[in-house]
């Protein structure tokens, strides 16, 4: 509009056309209203400012950790090592576990950082017929890494939970010492 307003007042005298190619600049009073005619927003490019409500926030991450299957509440200093992790996937993870009972709070923190689909699949295909408890399935998670345990032949299938969980911690320290 100050361009319009300039090349009106430098560019053409009072009263005299634009010569040919040349743009119409409309008098600065009508510059200024068409200027200030604008059409509004559609509703889907408004933005709203949400005030950040950090209370909320924990409140609501609190109330998906309870959901979780825990056996207590989260700490504050648990629920800062969860991080951003996906409550919901873990959730659904932790759930899909073949573990009877649920989780110490603590034992969610170090298996929030655990590859769960692995662990899952360990359990699985363990030896096993009765559902682990939670604390052998983190011992199972804890190891991992190591290559999953032969049985002895003196030991018959099924194993209880508590033998696999033995056999993982013995493959573990074998495989630490080789």
């Amino acid at each position: 509009m100050v361009r319009a307003l300039a090349r009106k007042r430098h560019l053409s005298p009072e009263g005299e056309e634009p010569a040919a190619g040349e743009p119409a600049v409309a008098e600065p009073a009508a510059a200024v209203a068409a200027a200030e005619v604008r059409e509004p927003a559609p509703e889907a490019d408004v933005w709203t400012v949400v005030p950040d409500d950090a209370a909320g926030r924990a409140e609501r991450r609190r109330g998906l950790l309870a959901g979780l299957p825990v056996d207590g509440a989260f700490t504050d200093a648990q629920m800062r090592a969860l991080g951003d992790a996906d409550i919901e996937l873990l959730d659904r993870r932790l759930r899909a576990l073949p573990v009877d009972g649920p989780f110490a709070p603590d034992d969610v923190v170090y298996l929030a950082g655990l590859d769960l689909d692995a662990l899952a699949r360990r359990l699985s295909g363990a030896p096993v017929e009765a559902l682990f408890s939670p604390e052998h399935a983190v011992i199972v998670a804890s190891h991992l890494q190591t290559p999953e345990p032969e049985v002895p032949a003196s030991i018959d299938p099924p194993l209880t939970p508590e033998e696999y969980a033995s056999l993982v911690v013995h493959a573990a320290v074998d495989a630490e010492n080789a």
